[in-house]
């Protein structure tokens, strides 16, 4: 190697990417983000909050956990296009575990879900993903256990339609209310491959 050294050490992808370590985390800037350790008993109102377009956050097999506080959630996305959440990991005892709020063209996949409102949250909205007035998401590949409900799709308060979002290829298991739940007058959503168990 001529007019340099040789050093070890992680990928420039993993160097590259930003950690978040704690509970009431905002990304406001574009890029890639790892979880880096669980976030246990986050309190209300959200673990994380993604206010930033085309971001990609890697649980990496951790844990976000909540306290199943009224109106919490686990991460909330708030009118963005191309953010991707993926795992594996662990989004559980919120009172939504995802709400995408508006936006397109995001995803979710290879994620757990658990006991989202599971206790003394539940009500209206509570659900493991929740997407209101939303275009083109994918919510695949992930597993919902014992929450209240698997998917919500419901058009937004100023009246934004949800339409051709993608709910593919997931496991929803013992849902307290239903497995999906689709407000009337969203269109275009696609339920595909998914196995439903209560």
């Amino acid at each position: 190697l001529m007019g340099g050294s040789l050093t070890s050490g992680p990928p420039p992808s993993a160097s590259a990417a930003t950690a978040i370590t704690a509970c009431g985390s905002v990304i406001s800037v574009s890029g890639t983000y790892v979880l880096a350790n669980n976030l246990i008993d986050c309190p209300s109102p959200d673990a994380i909050v993604i206010t930033a377009s085309n971001v990609h956050l890697d649980l990496r097999g951790y844990v976000i956990d909540g306290t199943f506080a009224g109106d919490s959630t686990g991460i909330r996305l708030d009118n963005v296009t191309h953010v991707s959440i993926k795992g594996p990991g662990i989004v559980r005892q919120f009172h939504r575990g995802i709400r995408v709020n508006r936006g397109s063209d995001n995803e979710v996949k290879d994620l757990v879900f658990s006991e989202n409102s599971a206790g003394s949250a539940i009500g209206s909205g509570a659900s493991a993903v929740s997407m209101s007035g939303t275009n083109r998401a994918s919510v695949k590949n992930n597993g919902f256990y014992n929450n209240y409900r698997g998917l919500t799709i419901t058009n937004s308060i100023t009246g934004a339609l949800s339409t051709n979002n993608e709910f593919k290829a997931n496991w929803v298991v013992n849902s307290g209310n239903a497995a999906v739940y689709i407000q009337n007058g969203s269109q275009g959503n696609e339920m595909k491959a998914n196995t439903l168990i209560n």
